[in-house]
């Protein structure tokens, strides 16, 4: 059983543990951490009221990180964000889906909220086919939105609204 449970600082071992390249880093939580992550980053970060922010566990075990952050009751939007399976073997086994299908109803159902949004890096095909599927469309395209190293990255906005 895959579950979202609040984000506690005991989780940030992992997470660290799983951070373990400035390119993926950047890859799963954009701009908002450095490499390295640390315990200080993540308790910065948990301190952020609009942002909520859960562990992925499936059958007790922490197997991944969510967020919805920049969340705006008057606008009653939200954005997706810091989306990681941490553990490689169970990538493409459907956690992913689930976890977002949470994430999209703890925003919609609990929050109210109206839209949500997601960024992804245009070479993360595997998260950009899952978006698409779960209904985020395209709505604007930035080059160069993050340079790792000598490569410039484009990044893709997506958009869910949430039906009447």
């Amino acid at each position: 059983m895959i579950k979202l449970v609040p984000f506690e600082l005991d989780h940030g071992k992992k997470l660290i543990e799983w951070s373990h390249s400035k390119e993926f880093l950047m890859q799963w939580a954009g701009p908002g951490f450095t490499y390295p992550l640390t315990m200080e980053q993540l308790v910065e970060y948990n301190k952020v009221p609009s942002t909520h922010a859960y562990s992925v566990v499936v059958d007790n075990k922490q197997v991944g990180h969510i967020a919805l952050s920049k969340i705006d009751t008057q606008s009653r939007t939200a954005r997706v964000g810091k989306v990681l399976v941490g553990e490689a073997a169970l990538r493409g086994k459907g956690i992913g889906e689930t976890m977002m299908k949470q994430i999209v109803s703890i925003a919609f159902n609990e929050l109210g909220l109206n839209q949500v949004r997601l960024g992804v890096f245009d070479f993360n095909h595997s998260a950009l086919a899952l978006y698409k599927k779960l209904g985020f469309e395209l709505v604007t395209v930035v080059q160069h939105a993050r340079q790792v190293g000598d490569e410039k990255w484009t990044l893709y906005e997506m958009l869910l609204t949430r039906e009447a």
